[in-house]
């Protein structure tokens, strides 16, 4: 009797520990994320992402259109309400201060706050000129 005990325990026992590692728990969830800013560039097909985590950490990122990731940098709190600032100051510049393009045209860069977007047009050279400066100072970000 104790011996058909201790040979059943033996073999519940064995069939406990699997010689497989578990899974690796997939830490890639979306659902937390916040997309604070985005600028897509349809002249080089690249994109500038500024997002927040679900634990508050920023990231900036820079993608190809295929989402392969170019560059990935994390920054400070500060630094991205800085940068968050200074892109809705242009944002703001751009949707209300400045005349619309008249006429019919391909959008060449795509700006997104938030919530809000806006296209801008190949052929409005005002536009594009305040949009280069932005990149120029978004890829600043990237470098230091």
């Amino acid at each position: 009797m104790k011996f058909l005990l201790i040979i059943s325990l033996f073999g519940f026992f064995s069939f406990a520990e699997s010689p497989d590692q578990p899974a690796k728990l997939d830490d890639s969830d979306f659902r937390s994320t916040m997309l604070i800013l985005k600028i897509v560039n349809q002249s080089d097909n690249t994109v500038f992402v500024l997002e927040r985590s679900g634990d508050s950490d920023h990231y900036l990122k820079q993608f190809d259109i295929s989402q392969n990731v170019i560059s990935n940098k994390k920054l400070s709190g500060k630094v991205a309400k800085e940068m968050e600032h200074k892109f809705s100051k242009f944002f703001l510049k751009l949707q209300y201060e400045t005349t619309e393009f008249v006429g019919t045209c391909d959008s060449i860069y795509e700006l997104s706050l938030k919530k809000d977007s806006l296209k801008i047009c190949d052929k409005d050279q005002v536009k594009i000129e305040i949009v280069k400066s932005l990149l120029e100072s978004m890829k600043s970000y990237l470098k230091f």
